[in-house]
Formats: C-alpha cells, sequence, structure tokens
C-alpha cells in the first residue's frame, strides 16, 4: 500500500497493462495507477480516455475538453 504526504493509503495496483489517459496528459498503466497518482499527489486527475493519451498536454485536454479556439 502507497501512502500519500498525509500518510492515507492510496491504492495498491495490478501490473495489467489497459494505458488510460490522464486529465494531466500523462499516461497510466491502467485507472488503477492513475487514481493511485491521484491519491499520492494530493490532486485530482480525471480519465480522459481509454488508451495512451495522444502527444502533448494540449491533446489530453483538447479530448477532455473540445478544440480550442484561438482569440480573434
Amino acid at each position: 500500500i502507497k501512502m500519500n504526504k498525509r500518510g492515507q493509503s492510496c491504492l495498491s495496483c495490478n501490473n495489467d497493462y489497459v494505458p488510460v489517459c490522464g486529465s494531466n496528459g500523462d499516461t497510466y498503466q491502467n485507472e488503477c495507477y492513475l487514481k493511485q497518482a491521484a491519491c499520492k499527489q494530493q490532486s485530482e486527475i480525471l480519465l480522459v480516455s481509454e488508451g495512451s493519451c495522444a502527444t502533448g498536454t494540449y491533446n489530453a485536454l483538447q479530448a477532455a475538453c473540445g478544440p480550442c479556439h484561438a482569440p480573434e
């Protein structure tokens, strides 16, 4: 069991490789690792999509929020 900075226990995860993309633009080995990272960092990381993230944070955010529009 992993612990975060507050001493709270975070999930232990299996090694199944079912990649998911987090809202921070990082790819995690599976959803459990995403939740574990959120716990350890004490931050909210949402599952954006199944599979690896597209290259770069911009694409992960675009997948979560839709296309960005440049100011005119």
